[in-house]
């Protein structure tokens, strides 16, 4: 099943930029942003590889070559290497030139417009040479893991302190573990480090893990929701409490999908593309700036493109519009029912937007559409006739009588003292069809009443329990 974003036909989520002085084509390449401007560095474009510094100013839309006399040293020719922002630098980290796997560590101030290379204090705990690892920033530490030393996939953890450049190599407590791997992404939200795909030397993977940096510990995410493709040399953009993934190769295609990761939720949803979406490609580049992820270059083994690309992760216009939508229709029904069937076409494809949780503060007394913005009570309803991996949806209102209540010609919702009881019951919910599913107020057993609902009657909304049904 495959759970899909819908997107409202006003938002264009993709956009690509017509600019002048471009970089040449290039895959392998890194970038950071720092205020407006975007910086890349090398990376391969078919035929050697490169050690040019450029910046993309991203309010003017203008490239500009860096001069690198400007600066006392600079990093060699390279691609796959990491890169960081840390403050107002770009650090970079490792990669390869094409005859050996690079340890060297070099700044690039973006405000003055200088390379540096950084001398460890400590060269006997420098990581051992590597390309396709993966690099993020918390606090004043820098944490590399895995990649490929050019005989192997490694799966080894260091720690870099910007501060004191010193160098610590990581043991992790637990049994957890990933396994081995090069060309996967990595992103850090709430102190924790998160990593994605990648190859194993044989196979692409499309698994997940978590790294607590203050507890040193790896936990497997076990997410819901839509199993993104197995892949290696993509890009990942983490904004607010959301993920996107984008690109990179299953070994078999270039991939052109987007999936978003709500944090929250530990749930995967695959978004609807609209507009003019970037090319299928590896070893691309992605940064992100004010809610948009900004795209460059990336190579299919054909050509090497240096075109940028703009994806819109911020969610506001989107919701205003599908808010404006909805309440254009349902005010021209006289009930939840009635209003509910403009949803069916995006239910058929199985969408799942949060329609309740848009700040709606309308209240119908008499039966249909309640939506308060101050809940007090819950209501539940099984949604198993659509098939859906989260059964359930939520509804609340205000001031409502606490017994079972009839409307919309025998449509029941049935009241919940606390959706904190129904996320933590592992009793799976009811799966016959068309059956509402009430949770008693001191107790966890479930009691069912089945009436003749169908699936085009009903809205799916946010899930909030995480425990999956047993029927799944």
């Amino acid at each position: 099943m495959v759970h899909v974003l819908k997107t409202s036909q006003d938002v264009q989520r993709w956009k690509r930029f017509d600019t002048q002085g471009n970089p040449s084509g290039r895959y392998g390449h890194r970038a950071v942003c720092y205020m407006n401007k975007m910086v890349i560095y090398a990376g391969y474009n078919g035929k050697e590889r490169l050690n040019d510094t450029y910046e993309f100013d991203l309010d003017k839309k203008t490239w500009a070559l860096i001069d690198p006399s400007k600066s006392e040293s600079t990093p060699s020719a390279r691609d796959c290497h990491s890169a960081v922002l840390y403050k107002h630098y770009m650090i970079l980290f490792g990669g390869g030139d094409g005859y050996k796997w690079l340890n060297d560590m070099h700044s690039y101030d973006i405000i003055n417009q200088q390379w540096k290379e950084i001398h460890p204090k400590d060269k006997s705990l420098v990581p051992a040479g590597r390309a396709g690892h993966s690099a993020i920033v918390h606090q004043n530490k820098m944490v590399v893991f895995a990649g490929w030393n050019g005989r192997k996939t490694m799966n080894d953890l260091h720690e870099f302190d910007l501060e004191t450049c010193n160098w610590k190599t990581i043991t992790p407590k637990g049994q957890v573990m990933p396994q081995s791997r090069d060309s996967h992404c990595a992103v850090v939200y709430q102190g924790k480090m998160y990593i994605l795909g990648g190859g194993d030397g044989k196979n692409r993977l499309n698994d997940m893990y978590e790294y607590d940096i203050a507890s040193e510990t790896w936990t497997k995410v076990f997410y819901l929701g839509e199993v993104n493709a197995a892949r290696a040399g993509h890009v990942a953009c983490q904004f607010n409490d959301k993920l996107i993934i984008f690109g990179g190769g299953d070994g078999v295609k270039w991939l052109t999908d987007i999936f978003q990761f709500d944090f929250s939720e530990k749930k995967w949803y695959m978004v609807e593309n609209t507009g003019e979406v970037a090319p299928g490609s590896y070893g691309l580049s992605a940064v992100v700036h004010k809610n948009k992820c900004i795209m460059f270059g990336g190579g299919d083994g054909r050509q090497w493109y240096n075109s940028i690309y703009e994806y819109t992760c911020d969610e506001e216009k989107n919701k205003k519009v599908m808010k404006e939508n909805m309440w254009k229709i349902a005010s021209q029904k006289k009930s939840f029912m009635d209003c509910s069937v403009m949803f069916k076409h995006e239910m058929e494809h199985e969408m799942y937007y949060d329609y309740f949780g848009m700040d709606c503060d309308m209240l119908v007394e008499d039966g249909g559409f309640c939506c308060p913005s101050e809940v007090d009570e819950k209501w539940i309803l099984s949604l198993e006739p659509l098939k859906t991996r989260r059964a359930m949806a939520l509804a609340a209102s205000a001031g409502t009588p606490s017994t079972p209540t009839s409307r919309n010609g025998g449509y029941r919702w049935f009241s919940t003292s606390s959706m904190k009881t129904l996320v933590n019951s592992r009793t799976p919910m009811n799966t016959m069809s068309g059956t509402l599913t009430s949770m008693g107020q001191k107790s966890t057993a479930m009691t069912t009443t089945t009436t003749t609902v169908t699936g085009a009657n009903m809205v799916p909304v946010h899930h909030h329990s995480r425990q999956p049904s047993n029927n799944l």
